[in-house]
């Protein structure tokens, strides 16, 4: 399972580093810090960068500079502490939102979390397991999928069929080249396994879609027997 990436509330980032509310929230009002994102609809939070640039603000304010110093200095030279880790930013979704949205119970979620089918993309301080917006279109396609016939099982295997266009891409970025080749060679059999899959259930749709018109006639039929003897 991937590892999570830790994120921070205003909370978090005001208890960590000693620091009164109102001073981060003249932060924002300068355009010097930004959340990330927001998750719950509208609780903001913050990711490891933010917190690293959050110690350096507070450690420039220590030595004396003002909110318009502070400004001038981050739009000429930025902030140091950027890391190379993987950011996440934008929109999160509680585990609440995503039932909502997919229409997919929590508790089938949590399912295929303890199956280790999904996992969350992030998890706040407070042990939030938060998820990004595309999860959405992965769970309606592992629910499609089951319709399929796929078993949770077979779906671990298949995460690049499951991946929208965007996470597709990002996913095989961090791949060496040989695992490119060879995950890109599971994914070509995997569509064409799905495409045979496709194509019997049509097959299967048709000949019922026959089956069920004659077993209509024959209802009508009969209910006008019946009727006709009453």
């Amino acid at each position: 399972m991937k590892d999570l990436i830790n994120l921070y509330t205003r909370e978090d980032i005001i208890n960590r580093i000693k620091l009164e509310p109102e001073i981060l929230a003249k932060w924002e009002k300068y355009g010097l810090l930004y959340p990330a994102g927001y998750y719950d609809k509208d609780t903001p939070y913050y990711n490891e960068e933010n917190f690293i640039q959050a110690e350096k603000l507070k450690s420039l304010m220590d030595l004396g500079y003002d909110y318009d110093a502070l400004k001038k200095i981050t739009n000429k030279i930025g902030l140091p502490g950027g890391n190379k880790k993987k950011k996440l930013q934008g929109k999160l979704l509680t585990v609440g939102e995503i039932a909502e949205r997919s229409g997919i119970s929590t508790r089938t979620l949590k399912y295929w979390e303890e199956k280790e089918l999904i996992s969350p993309d992030a998890r706040s301080e407070g042990g939030f397991r938060l998820y990004r917006e595309s999860f959405i279109e992965i769970c309606y396609r592992i629910k499609e999928l089951q319709l399929f016939g796929y078993t949770v099982e077979e779906l671990k295997d298949m995460n690049l069929l499951l991946l929208p266009d965007n996470r597709l891409q990002e996913e095989i970025l961090t791949y060496t080249e040989e695992e490119i080749e060879k995950s890109l060679k599971e994914f070509s059999t995997q569509q064409r396994n799905l495409l045979e899959r496709i194509n019997e259930l049509k097959k299967a749709v048709k000949r019922w879609e026959g089956i069920t018109k004659v077993q209509a006639k024959f209802i009508h039929r009969f209910k006008s027997q019946i009727k006709a003897k009453t």
